[in-house]
């Protein structure tokens, strides 16, 4: 053990206090009052101390309350085997946090994973357009001195992979480095340098097309008629797509929503349909006003749009639209059958009154429309024809 305190100092070296002398009864009785001294400051130390633990258990308890527990799906089923039948929205979370999990230590780490995806898809894009300029300012943002690596990286880069693309590079720039060599000769009527010059390029070049260039190429403009039959062909794909999607989505839902409409098999037809479409469209509208689970519909299209349309997450698209719709379809479901169902009751008591007041007509205002019991005593006396008994009833 090592002490962070001298055991001994030349200035401990005092004269020692003479010692009080005990006689035979203190030596037997120890005063009292040192005793409770003592026994206060051990309760002191003892009431620090259990202070001190209290604390440190305090500290600890907030420190387990930040950590997040990990349970398992089936611990939770089998402690409360009606949760997620009650709550079935809470199951796709549940999984959906696992897997994010696996992914992502936290919602820092989430967070600058969705930078990093913008970042490199806008690298992606300028990349493909071909935008030097812009891709440079893009590298500059990463650091100041990023360009300058890059830059004297590039060439020999290049050079190595794809030794055409290097030549048509720095073609135009030694085309002008000779030109700039024969203006020079010219000027100054130095025939060798003039000569010089042209050796040189005509070495290199092959050919006699003395002068400067620019030195960048501007990109070649894209056949509009292509263009037009490429986007044609992809609008037709991403269209047959998101029809799919919709049909697959619709046939879902209207099952998922069927399982409680209905359940005493006693609703007319027509008005089991009307039921279904307004559930139907009310579902569709909640469910697009949830703004994260647009974010990942619209997330699931652009890797759509990235594979072409090959249809690789429809599934996904389709699983993750009715993981969100389930969420929303036991409440809008009770209150729009609640709502028709009542509208209906209403409907069918009005019509019954109007035809019970039609029916129930005094002998003496028959009229148009209306229909009453003539007797065969009435028809006798009155000497009605066929034609009157029926015109009267």
């Amino acid at each position: 053990m090592k002490f962070m305190f001298p055991l001994f100092s030349p200035d401990d070296v005092v004269e020692a206090p003479p010692e009080e002398e005990l006689s035979d009864l203190e030596i037997l009785e120890p005063d009292d009052d040192k005793e409770d001294e003592e026994t206060e400051d051990t309760e002191t130390d003892e009431g620090d101390d259990r202070e001190g633990d209290t604390e440190q258990k305090d500290k600890k308890q907030s420190e387990d309350e930040d950590t997040l527990i990990r349970v398992s799906y089936s611990d939770v089923k089998k402690e409360f085997p009606e949760f997620f039948k009650r709550f079935p929205q809470l199951k796709t979370a549940f999984f959906r946090e696992q897997e994010f999990t696996k992914r992502f230590a936290n919602l820092e780490d989430a967070d600058e994973a969705i930078e990093a995806i913008e970042s490199f898809r806008a690298v992606e894009d300028t990349v493909k357009a071909g935008n030097a300029a812009e891709f440079l300012d893009q590298v500059a943002t990463i650091s100041d001195r990023a360009v300058d690596r890059f830059a004297n990286n590039f060439l020999p880069a290049l050079f190595e992979k794809n030794q055409k693309a290097y030549f048509r590079v720095t073609a135009p720039l030694i085309r002008n480095v000779l030109a700039e060599v024969l203006e020079a000769g010219q000027e100054n009527s130095n025939t060798n340098l003039q000569n010089a010059a042209m050796v040189v390029h005509q070495a290199i070049f092959r050919d006699d097309k003395y002068g400067k260039v620019p030195m960048g190429q501007r990109l070649a403009q894209p056949d509009p008629e292509l263009t037009q039959e490429r986007n044609e062909f992809y609008t037709g794909k991403h269209n047959e797509l998101m029809f799919g999607v919709t049909k697959d989505i619709r046939s879902q839902l209207e099952t998922e929503i069927a399982k409680s409409i209905d359940p005493t098999k006693s609703m007319r037809p027509g008005i089991k349909k009307l039921i279904m479409e307004k559930i139907v469209a009310e579902v569709d509208k909640e469910v697009s006003s949830d703004a994260n689970h647009m974010n990942r519909i619209m997330s699931l299209w652009r890797r759509e749009r990235q594979s072409k349309y090959s249809g690789r997450y429809k599934g996904s698209i389709v699983t993750a639209y009715l993981s969100r719709a389930r969420t929303s379809i036991p409440s809008i479901r009770k209150r729009v059958r609640s709502e028709i169902m009542s509208s209906q009751v209403d409907e069918d008591r009005s019509r019954s009154e109007k035809v019970n007041r039609n029916t129930n007509v005094p002998s003496g205002s028959a009229s148009r429309g209306t229909s009453r019991t003539i007797s065969v005593t009435d028809a006798r006396s009155k000497k009605l024809s066929d034609k009157d008994i029926i015109a009267r009833s």
